[in-house]
């Protein structure tokens, strides 16, 4: 089955170990850990989660945007045009200095931090925010230390698919 007729989502960096492991060691923090152990430990542990998941994440959102550009593009146009999709080195680079660059404006901007929090606001259809609240904090910024991990992660997924693509 050639890859235009099957359904592969482009999100294998966000759905592996690191990433998931680290979304559920944050979602612990915050909603456990953090209530029943208030201190420096588990302050400071979601920040370090949230740069071992939200590279992933970023890319793995942006890559599903394409991947429905894709489709419709080819959809729309009888198969003659097309829209890349794939994880590449600049996407996993960029994503990794993207979230790095948000975690230390979020810290160290009140615009930003305030701005942050009205867009969420906006977003949260759900209501899963409800009365989130994100203090800003420079020690935050020990957490950058984690983003090499989050690096080799994107590029060991990268990695992973190329083998899989030569070898067919």
């Amino acid at each position: 089955m050639d890859r235009s007729s099957k359904i592969d989502l482009p999100v294998e960096e966000f759905f592996g170990w690191l990433p998931l492991g680290a979304l559920l060691l944050m979602a612990l923090n915050d909603h456990v850990l953090r209530l029943s152990f208030p201190n420096v430990v588990t302050g400071k542990l979601s920040d370090f989660a949230v740069l071992l998941f939200f590279p992933s994440l970023l890319t793995a959102a942006f890559d599903t945007v394409l991947f429905l550009a894709h489709h419709a593009a080819r959809a729309f146009s009888g198969g003659s045009l097309s829209v890349p999709y794939r994880l590449t080195r600049w996407k996993v680079a960029a994503s990794v200095v993207l979230s790095g660059l948000v975690l230390a404006g979020i810290n160290l901007s009140p615009a930003l931090h305030d701005g942050l929090l009205r867009v969420m606001e906006r977003l949260d259809v759900l209501g899963l925010f409800e009365g989130f609240r994100y203090t800003m904090d420079p020690t935050d910024l020990a957490a950058l230390a984690v983003l090499h991990v989050s690096l080799w992660w994107g590029l060991r997924v990268l990695r992973k698919q190329e083998v899989r693509r030569e070898n067919g």
